[in-house]
């Protein structure tokens, strides 16, 4: 089976690279080439870069769309001519089964390539764009565009996947028509083994993710004011809150330790020197970082949004807190002292995340999808 992938809208091999992420996304998509009979065409967002970025990692059939057609630095210029995208790249998305888009941005361009070529076509959303818009009161004009997006995706795909019961659920309250399109599929994480507690500090926290309003780190420091003296907090990742974050949290006096962003495979290993694992979002999709922390037996704190929720059962598999009531540090204080329970908590995260979100059973669901459609 051969499938024609779509990455997002203005996203390359080079960006997956700079972002320090491109051997995790790759991972999921050789995992099905060798063991799974499927070959993957990648259209890229790219130029000649990609191409020496595919030779690198190997990959047999990439087409960077901007080393064939002409980049257009205006964006509106260069969204409408993207709807003749497909035109460029008749013989390759004839010679494919399936179309797949990897999320909803840029789902115009495989939608026109459908329709052009008679392909079924399937659309991944990792998290509900157009309710993260909303909530980060993005401007009327991007909320309409990505709200047009959501309609056509839901309307033109043949399968629309979703990786939280919650976006599912709202998918299906709000757009009941397409109802049947709409499909669960969890994010995978990868696996570890030997877990053991043994040797991770219990005065030492981590969290991952982009230092923006959404992940609502100002909490976090303010949370822990006073701290300095007996509690490290760590943060990966990068944003335009850095300096802001930096300030508060010397002038709260919170023993932060700000690590910049780490490729996939530098986060894996580190999550296992940690026994606390904290994320204070404000909204969520299916968030990977959390279920890579629960994988490697962290004890998660996470906030009580919905998108959480669904990921532990509180008090059994992880700690949810309410935002407005500041109980984080509360919670943590408790637990961090009661090692039955850290094990417990421990434990039973890992189990979960074993049966639910392994590499091989994502791959087997998203099979069964490319299979249903040929």
């Amino acid at each position: 089976m051969k499938v024609a992938t779509f990455f997002t809208w203005d996203y390359s091999l080079k960006s997956w690279l700079d972002s320090k992420t491109i051997e995790r996304e790759l991972k999921f998509f050789k995992h099905l080439e060798k063991n799974k009979n499927i070959s993957f065409s990648f259209f890229t967002y790219g130029n000649n870069e990609d191409t020496k970025i595919a030779h690198e990692y190997r990959l047999k059939s990439v087409y960077p769309i901007f080393e064939r057609k002409r980049f257009f630095k205006n964006r509106l210029i260069r969204l409408i001519f993207s709807l003749f995208i497909p035109n460029s790249y008749k013989k390759e998305i004839i010679d494919c089964d399936v179309i797949f888009q990897n999320q909803l941005l840029g789902c115009w361009v495989p939608i026109v390539a459908k329709y052009l070529y008679k392909k079924p076509l399937i659309v991944r959303t990792g998290y509900n764009m157009l309710d993260f818009a909303k909530q980060d009161a993005k401007s009327k004009i991007i909320i309409i565009f990505y709200k047009m997006c959501t309609i056509a995706a839901l309307k033109f795909s043949d399968l629309f996947t979703v990786t939280s019961k919650s976006d599912l659920n709202f998918f299906s309250s709000n757009y009941p028509k397409y109802k049947n399109k709409l499909i669960y599929r969890p994010n995978w994480v990868d696996l570890h083994q030997n877990i053991s507690l043994k040797n991770r500090s219990k005065n030492k926290l981590l969290s991952v993710g982009r230092l923006e309003n959404q992940k609502n780190y100002t909490y976090l420091i303010k949370e822990f004011k006073n701290t300095n003296d007996w509690l490290q907090i760590d943060i990966v990742g990068s944003g335009s809150k850095s300096k802001e974050l930096k300030d508060l949290a010397k002038k709260q006096n919170v023993h932060v330790n700000f690590l910049g962003n780490l490729k996939n495979e530098e986060l894996f290993k580190i999550y296992k020197n940690y026994m606390f694992y904290v994320s204070t979002s404000l909204f969520e999709g299916n968030p990977k970082t959390v279920l890579e922390a629960m994988s490697s037996g962290c004890v998660v704190l996470l906030s009580n949004i919905p998108n959480h929720e669904e990921l532990i059962e509180n008090n059994l598999s992880g700690i949810l807190f309410d935002l407005n009531k500041n109980e984080l540090k509360i919670k943590f204080s408790q637990i961090s002292e009661d090692l039955p329970l850290t094990n417990k908590l421990s434990k039973n995260a890992v189990d979960k995340i074993q049966k639910n979100n392994s590499l091989e059973n994502s791959a087997n669901l998203f099979l069964s999808d490319f299979e249903y459609l040929t």
